[in-house]
């Protein structure tokens, strides 16, 4: 190393310390950053406040609606309606039927019609021999 590299060495650390030392923010500035993070950070919490009560709430408003589904007269359905019913409720010797599988049948049947054009309180007759099918 020469004499000159040495000296452009000291040039640029000496521009990089005096450029970071110029860009350093003032007393008043270093307090205002520190005041508008101290507001930020309040909304923030109340940002959090907010979403954690429309959580809540929204809990305490499904948890309304499955404790009145199961006191209404239809809670039988309940079950069936959420996809949980298990217990089979209707059977013959070759076929048995849970609540489930009831409403998945009763849903296809009212597609197929509703694209044949039976539309809702339209009466629908069925002539064929008795079959546990057409509880459906």
């Amino acid at each position: 190393m020469d004499k000159n590299t040495i000296t452009g060495f000291i040039l640029i650390a000496a521009v990089i310390i005096g450029y970071s030392w110029w860009q350093q923010p003032s007393a008043e500035e270093v307090e205002a950053m520190r005041k508008q993070d101290s507001i930020n950070l309040v909304a923030q919490k109340e940002a959090e406040k907010k979403q954690q009560l429309a959580a809540q709430a929204e809990q305490d408003r499904k948890q309304k609606a499955i404790e009145a589904a199961q006191q209404d007269t239809t809670a039988l359905f309940y079950q069936a309606l959420s996809g949980t019913a298990s217990k089979v409720v209707l059977k013959n010797e070759r076929e048995a039927y849970t609540w489930a599988d009831i409403d998945r049948a009763s849903q296809i049947i009212a597609g197929d019609l509703a694209m044949l054009g039976v539309g809702k309180g339209a009466h629908v007759g069925i002539c064929a021999a008795n079959s546990i099918n057409w509880v459906l």
